[in-house]
């Protein structure tokens, strides 16, 4: 076949209807952010590794460093 390309994609979600994600501002979710690395920081954790997040979380993660209160590594 000349379709093959070694690339494998995960088509999965396709086949499973999704709720849409709640539209937040990025106060909102950093805030979010916030609360869920103080759970990871009770538990013993001081980083972890975030994959495939947007350019939107993105940003907010580096907002939040410049800001510097954040609690782990990212």
């Amino acid at each position: 076949r000349n379709d093959i390309n070694g690339e494998l994609v995960d088509k999965a979600r396709d086949l499973a209807p999704l709720p849409r994600s709640a539209t937040r501002t990025p106060a909102e979710r950093v805030a979010l952010m916030r609360r869920e690395h103080l759970r990871l920081n009770a538990l013993g954790l001081t980083s972890v590794r975030d994959p495939g997040v947007s350019m939107e979380v993105l940003g907010d993660y580096a907002a939040w460093h410049r800001a510097g209160d954040r609690t782990m590594r990212v």
